[in-house]
């Protein structure tokens, strides 16, 4: 049995409750080990001084930023990428990971290059002051070379939680945060370095990570594979990815928007409303530590659901022993019915359309297990990308 084999049936087979704890515990650990090193970076620049410790706050949007798009490029791959691994489809799914790595790269480099250029305006235009504005300079200049890093990062880390090796990811991130909080140490309380320090100790975090987070790729660990060729650039995975992804970067960059105008209003008041600002992020932070035990279960969920998108079978239980007939042909069930739901009897455009699946058997009539609305079945169809619909069809829809 293949590595690639042997995590379908992991991810088939297991029952869902120990599922949802292996891939849900070590997302909670990255979500607190990311949530503890932001607090240590606040609390660090904190030490130098009122001016210093507004430059966090006045960064913090560009950060978020960064991850709106991160988020964008690996929710909309990684959903993708577990319904194509659900599918056995491991050669498209590469493509997707593949794609949406180039691109949040290439993001995170335009980013990057126009934060350098214009960093001065940027960093008043994002809230700072006279007073803050060199030390936000500072720390955002290395902020912004770090971009690429921390773009890619968030493509790494989601397509791994898709695809049910959640252990890597936290691995990658948890590494990264740990490695922030001992350089932030190293860098301002001992070589005096101030916020150029954080910022430093940020960055090379962020490659760490990445570096990390790259290695299951490169030792073949991993279902998806990735490669520069399978990147060049088909626009349909290009759009399937952005629209999947874009309420990611909605939901995040009106964040980094908020953010932003709340220190452009805290700068009427002075500079210790900035700072303040910055703290009472990190505190937030340290807030999210009870809601993080419970946003494992959604992620963990999701990369299970998307193996399954029926939600009478999407536990993984009874599908190998289901048949369904498609013109006279017996098909496993899990194999061919990703996504398509087959076979399809429409008796005339008023009537529901049914697929047949009974317990075990085939059956060529109108009794089904199930009945889908000529709506819902669309919506699953104009999604799908399995060959079968071509030899069926079915993509007449």
């Amino acid at each position: 049995m293949t590595k690639s084999e042997m995590q379908f049936k992991k991810m088939t087979e297991t029952p869902v409750w120990k599922l949802v704890i292996i891939l849900g515990i070590p997302t909670t650990i990255s979500m607190l080990i990311t949530n503890i090193y932001n607090m240590a970076d606040t609390y660090f620049v904190s030490t130098l001084g009122t001016a210093e410790g507004g430059a966090p706050s006045v960064v913090f949007s560009i950060m978020a930023i960064l991850q709106a798009f991160g988020f964008m490029f690996g929710h909309g791959a990684g959903s993708h990428v577990s319904r194509l691994l659900g599918a056995k489809d491991d050669e498209r799914a590469g493509k997707f990971a593949s794609t949406s790595l180039m691109l949040s790269t290439a993001c995170g480099l335009i980013i990057m290059i126009f934060g350098l250029i214009f960093l001065e305006p940027l960093m008043w235009f994002l809230g700072s002051n006279e007073e803050i504005l060199p030390h936000a300079m500072d720390y955002a200049r290395w902020i912004f070379i770090g971009a690429p890093a921390l773009t890619a990062s968030c493509v790494f880390n989601n397509v791994l939680r898709y695809e049910g090796k959640a252990t890597f990811a936290m691995i990658g991130l948890t590494s990264g945060g740990i490695l922030n909080i001992f350089l932030d140490y190293i860098f301002i309380a001992r070589l005096n370095m101030g916020t150029t320090g954080a910022g430093l100790a940020t960055a090379i975090s962020q490659y760490v990570s990445l570096i990390i987070l790259i290695v299951p790729y490169l030792m073949g660990k991993t279902q998806s594979k990735i490669s520069f060729k399978k990147g060049f650039i088909s626009l349909r995975i290009v759009w399937d990815i952005v629209t999947t992804g874009f309420p990611s970067l909605i939901r995040q960059g009106l964040g980094s928007i908020s953010t932003a105008m709340l220190n452009v209003q805290a700068r009427f008041y002075g500079t210790a409303a900035i700072a303040a600002m910055g703290v009472w992020a990190a505190t937030y932070d340290g807030e999210r530590f009870a809601y993080a035990q419970f946003v494992h279960v959604e992620y963990s969920a999701d990369s299970l659901e998307l193996y399954f998108p029926d939600e009478e079978h999407w536990d993984g239980r009874n599908c190998f022993d289901q048949y369904m007939d498609v013109n006279g042909e017996k098909l496993p069930a899990l194999t061919e019915w990703y996504e398509i739901l087959l076979p399809i009897r429409k008796q005339s455009s008023s009537e529901a359309v049914t697929p047949v699946i009974v317990n075990g058997t085939t059956r060529s009539g109108a009794v089904s297990a199930k009945v889908y609305t000529d709506a819902q079945v669309y919506s699953i169809f104009k999604k799908s990308t399995h060959p079968r619909m071509t030899k069926y069809g079915i993509n007449q829809f």
